[in-house]
């Protein structure tokens, strides 16, 4: 079985006592810098490291809302989500390329652009709702689209809406006289 290592570790030693082999293993170097993969071949270090020899231990899980907060009953106490029998293993490892943990650094970066496509869907909500209102008013006799537009802060040359002819407007009807 292959372990590959997180991002950020550049060196492992799993004493013998442990059961390791006792040496130390390092990231590999590929043209001055370190590999982006780090493929841990030492059967010992691995069993080690995986938690193969290790009893199965209980692993409680707990529901969580988006944005990774614990959710709690009335109480206080935060609510199981389920339990499952695991090895105990070196969270740093995994035997899966696809699985490997991420480095604190790739965490933040993940939670940035998440944060940064919330804020681009909220922008394009609002520029939507901003021409929905738009289109909605524009068709109000005697309304100025320009006015209109300034005032929701919609950008009429972007839109290709804004022309110097002015807007054909509807005749009004003539007022009836009152009976």
């Amino acid at each position: 079985m292959t372990l590959y290592a997180r991002g950020d570790l550049t060196c492992i030693a799993v004493s013998t006592d442990s059961g390791g082999c006792g040496q130390s293993h390092c990231r590999p170097v590929v043209k001055g810098a370190p590999a982006k993969i780090w493929e841990l071949n030492c059967p010992q270090c691995e069993r080690y490291l995986s938690g193969a020899d290790k009893p199965e231990v209980l692993e409680f899980s707990y529901k969580r809302d988006k944005h990774g907060h614990l959710i709690t009953n009335s109480q206080g106490h935060a609510i199981q989500d389920g339990i499952k029998r695991v090895r105990p293993h070196d969270p740093h490892w995994s035997n899966d390329i696809n699985d490997l943990p991420k480095t604190g650094g790739e965490i933040a970066a993940q939670i940035k652009e998440e944060e940064r496509r919330a804020d681009e869907e909220e922008e394009r909500s609002k520029r939507a709702e901003d021409l929905r209102t738009f289109s909605a008013l524009i068709n109000i006799p005697g309304a100025d689209p320009r006015k209109l537009a300034k005032n929701l802060g919609i950008d009429l040359t972007a839109l290709g809406l804004d022309e110097d002819t002015p807007r054909p407007r509807r005749p009004r009807r003539p007022k009836e006289p009152a009976s």
